[in-house]
């Protein structure tokens, strides 16, 4: 008997201290969240035109500098062009949606950080499939080119406890499959960096004090620089 009352407040003074670490780095998020400035670029005679919409990422939190996230590595490999960037920190794929039908048209690519929120969130499965699908569909009228970029495994994030991570590996999987069907049924004009990758060679899960912010959640300089030349890979597909 003794032995078990030892056991659960032994469980409960886990849960308390990793309920106070998780608030702890929360705040330290919000601190992030508040400091970051999505990145732009104005040209008065730009050779296209880029517009930028999506969550955290988009905006770049976690960067140390506009020019660090994943819009301004953008704008220094087009150093000519004009990025239009309506991220907004929070976001899920519904507010994302918001946020292109809110945006002018007739730009060359359209870029979209997005999937993270709805994620860590549980936004229900069959309204984001249906918020993915508007999504795209707005995309393409905004746009030439759509690229989508959703999140890696936020269950490598070393903000969640690890019982929640595992929880939010496998949530991971079902966003992404979400993704990857509507992505499936566009043209060639519309692509998907995947940013899933096996643990063993996810360099998030192996070296998440690199890859990760001071939160422990968004991408650090490096996370973001690692996301970007995923990217590229699809950049080089379109005819910009």
């Amino acid at each position: 008997m003794q032995l078990l009352l030892v056991i659960l407040v032994c469980f409960v003074v886990y849960i308390l201290a990793q309920y106070a670490r998780s608030k702890w780095y929360v705040r330290v998020g919000e601190r992030l969240a508040a400091q970051a400035i999505p990145f732009s670029q104005q040209r008065s005679h730009p050779s296209f035109r880029i517009l930028v919409a999506g969550d955290s990422t988009g905006v770049g939190t976690g960067a140390s500098s506009p020019s660090a996230s994943l819009a301004g590595l953008v704008g220094a490999r087009y150093p000519s062009a004009e990025v239009v960037n309506v991220a907004v920190n929070g976001s899920r794929t519904a507010d994302v949606v918001r946020q292109l039908e809110a945006a002018s048209s007739g730009f060359d690519l359209v870029m979209l950080h997005v999937g993270g929120n709805d994620t860590v969130r549980f936004t229900d499965l069959v309204q984001l499939e249906l918020d993915v699908q508007k999504l795209l569909t707005l995309a393409i009228r905004k746009g030439r080119y759509v690229l989508v970029t959703s999140t890696g495994n936020v269950g490598t994030a070393p903000l969640f406890p690890l019982t929640v991570r595992y929880l939010l590996q496998g949530r991971t999987h079902k966003t992404r499959e979400i993704f990857l069907r509507c992505i499936a049924a566009q043209t060639q004009n519309v692509r998907y960096t995947d940013l899933y990758r096996d643990a063993k060679h996810d360099p998030f899960a192996q070296d998440p004090s690199i890859y990760y912010a001071a939160d422990l959640f968004h991408p650090s300089d490096a996370g973001y620089r690692d996301w970007f030349a995923c990217m590229s890979k699809e950049l080089d597909q379109f005819s910009l």
